[in-house]
């Protein structure tokens, strides 16, 4: 009886060994199936080909995508953003693209680490990567680099380098045409005198004249201007003295009786007003031809004086307005500045890995017979083709130098922000920037208030003029943010075009991650919050202001997107501290 209860015990202990194998047997294969699916949900990977799993009921080419790094939620909250920011640009709402470089900031730079995790494994990390650089794309154009380059563009012209006015106003002194340069050699003696005079008064006339045509859009110039072209119409009556005609019409007694009285408004008064060029050139030959010129060098001489003035005219001109556009440039530059500077460094990382990823990534994670292609712009293409991945290994140096740059300059920029700390507490730092960069690219420029600012010491004519040339460089700089916004509105397109035509022509399956996950969901939201601000002050915002003013004017004020908004400056910031560029809020 013991032997059998022994050989019982035995036997039972057996089939309990047993059993337990068989437990342990089934459990192992069950987490090695959830351990191959989790694998094929952390990255980009083709099906296994593990008969054991479930997974094999797919086509042998059945490519599981990574919801966590492109799913639909991150797609969405990427395009959300780069389309606040191209109606951000083209409307001139350029303060909304704070929150929008905080929201991709914290999507690039998340993604970014999770790529770095996941491309330790076996997957497609090709696909991974260019599918999330595609939609980093845009990126770039969210830093002050292109602002930089605009204005440094837009200001350095010919030899005018210098930010002292002062020496500019000189160099332009320097440059003007003068009586000896347009006085022949040969002249006798006795005649020059009388040349020289009657050269050098119709260049006053014509100069003082392109002075009063700036006022176009002014009803009464300034008096110091008025006052210097009668002078200069009194000095050349009495320069031509020799032609008693021409010198009789530009008396004393004339010219004070028809161009003493302001403008009042009446166009009538003010054609009786206006300045007759043909009449002055016929009166300069010949009052010319009476200190012994002939008909043709009088004419030549009339058509050269007409040229050389409205030649330094235009030059005046577009010295001033260059110095406006580079103010305002700097004034709608971004304030935060350690934000671009995050932004660079976060694009360069982007760029400093496609070398690796070009060179050995690029057919890491493949199966034998299944293909994978990416879109190039709108071309699909095979990365078995090896001319296609020449190209991406050629394309990824010049990236890769592009991303040197860009580190340079983010570094740059987070070394120069970071220890000003005195900038972060300066409220009126901000409000005041924030003043000046709305009214310059809404055309209505607030001159600051500062004794030490420049407007305080410019001269009268100056004060008036300014606003003009404020139109103009406002003109300008919404020019450049639209051309800007055409740039991100291209890339915009290109990037869904790459993203959306890569996962479909490779049949990349999201099924198993949807927007309710955490990691599509918080992106998605990221995109909500940063970009529904932009679309309600640019789309809803906006167009009210816009019909309120102009049912207050009853005219049109222009388009609702340049509307012109009075904004009352309290503070001051002087130009030396309003041109640097550790602007940081």
């Amino acid at each position: 009886m013991r032997g059998r209860d022994e050989a019982g015990d035995k036997a039972s202990r057996i089939m309990l060994v047993t059993d337990l194998r068989g437990k342990i047997s089934d459990i192992s294969k069950y987490w090695t199936g959830l351990g191959i699916m989790g694998q094929a949900l952390s990255m980009t990977k083709f099906v296994g080909t593990d008969r054991r799993i479930v997974a094999q009921s797919y086509p042998p080419c059945h490519l599981f995508g990574d919801s966590d790094i492109y799913g639909i939620g991150i797609r969405l909250g990427f395009y959300l953003q780069y389309l606040a920011a191209i109606i951000a640009l083209s409307t001139g709402y350029t303060n909304g693209l704070k929150a929008l470089r905080t929201g991709l900031t914290i999507l690039s730079i998340s993604l970014f680490v999770t790529l770095c995790t996941t491309s330790t494994g076996n997957g497609l990390v090709v696909l991974d990567w260019y599918i999330v650089m595609a939609l980093t794309g845009g990126y770039v154009f969210f830093t002050d680099l292109f602002v930089r380059l605009a204005a440094a563009k837009v200001y350095c012209v010919k030899k005018s380098r210098k930010t002292n006015r002062d020496s500019e106003v000189s160099d332009r002194r320097d440059t003007r045409v003068s009586v000896a340069d347009l006085m022949r050699t040969d002249v006798p003696e006795t005649v020059k005198p009388r040349q020289s005079t009657l050269i050098e008064a119709g260049l006053a006339v014509y100069r003082t004249h392109y002075n009063l045509s700036e006022a176009t859009e002014r009803q009464d110039p300034a008096d110091e201007d008025r006052t210097a072209f009668r002078h200069a119409l009194i000095e050349f009556g009495r320069a031509a003295r020799d032609c008693p005609d021409v010198a009789a019409r530009y008396s004393l007694d004339k010219i004070a009786r028809t161009t003493s009285a302001p403008y009042t408004g009446d166009s009538r008064e003010k054609q009786d007003d206006q300045f007759d060029r043909n009449q002055f050139r016929s009166d300069f030959i010949q009052a010319a031809r009476g200190t012994g010129m002939t008909n043709t060098e009088a004419e030549r001489l009339s058509r050269r004086i007409a040229s050389e003035t409205k030649k330094e005219a235009a030059e005046e001109r577009s010295r001033a307005t260059l110095v406006e556009i580079r103010e305002a440039m700097h004034a709608v530059r971004p304030r935060d500045m350690l934000a671009v500077g995050v932004i660079c460094l976060s694009w360069a990382a982007y760029q400093f890995v496609r070398p690796w990823l070009y060179w050995r990534g690029l057919r890491r994670g493949l199966k034998p017979g299944c293909d994978v292609k990416l879109m190039w712009f709108f071309v699909p293409a095979s990365i078995y083709n090896e001319r296609f991945g020449t190209w991406l290994r050629v394309w990824g140096i010049i990236m890769f130098v592009g991303g040197v740059i860009y580190f340079s300059y983010g570094a740059y920029l987070i070394a120069t922000n970071m220890f000003a700390a005195r900038r972060w507490f300066s409220r009126s730092r901000s409000v005041s920037d924030v003043e000046s960069q709305r009214g310059l690219l809404r055309g209505n420029a607030t001159p600051s208030q500062d004794g030490s600012s420049t407007a305080s010491t410019v001269t009268p004519r100056s004060q008036w003029t300014g606003p003009l040339r404020r139109k103009r460089a406002s003109k300008r700089c919404r020019f450049y943010f639209r051309v800007v916004a055409g740039f991100q509105s291209v890339i915009l397109i290109v990037s869904i075009v790459v993203v959306e035509g890569t996962l479909s022509i490779n049949n990349v399956d999201m099924t198993r991650g949807d927007l309710r996950t955490s990691s599509q969901l918080m992106a998605f939201v990221v995109g909500v919050i940063s970009s529904v601000p932009v679309f309600w002050e640019c789309l809803v915002i906006a167009p009210l202001r816009w019909a309120i003013l102009r049912k207050k004017k009853g005219h049109g004020v222009g388009t609702w997107y340049v509307r012109r908004t009075r904004i009352e400056s309290t503070t001051t910031v002087p130009d030396d501290v309003q041109m640097t560029s550790a602007n940081v809020v």
